[in-house]
């Protein structure tokens, strides 16, 4: 498996960085292929799925307006398909 993820893990154990995700569409997959890696506890802290707007902005404390820009750019993204 790779899609960066190696050379991300690598980059993360040698600068003795530690990593949390804050994840929505992916359900968890980024925070799952980082914990696929043997001895992730090293550098994995934690993830969270927030799917809701309602979430994104109690648990993360992701702003109204914010959220309404990535509204606007979805739109606009996916009138291009």
């Amino acid at each position: 498996m790779d899609n960066g993820f190696t050379q991300t893990v690598g980059l993360l154990k040698k600068n003795e960085l530690i990593l949390s995700v804050a994840e929505s569409c992916t359900g968890g997959l980024i925070a799952k292929y980082f914990t696929d890696f043997p001895g992730s506890s090293v550098f994995f802290d934690s993830g969270f799925v927030t799917y809701s707007n309602e979430s994104k902005i109690n648990y993360l404390h992701v702003s109204d307006e914010t959220l309404k820009k990535m509204e606007q750019s979805l739109v606009k993204s996916s009138e291009k398909c």
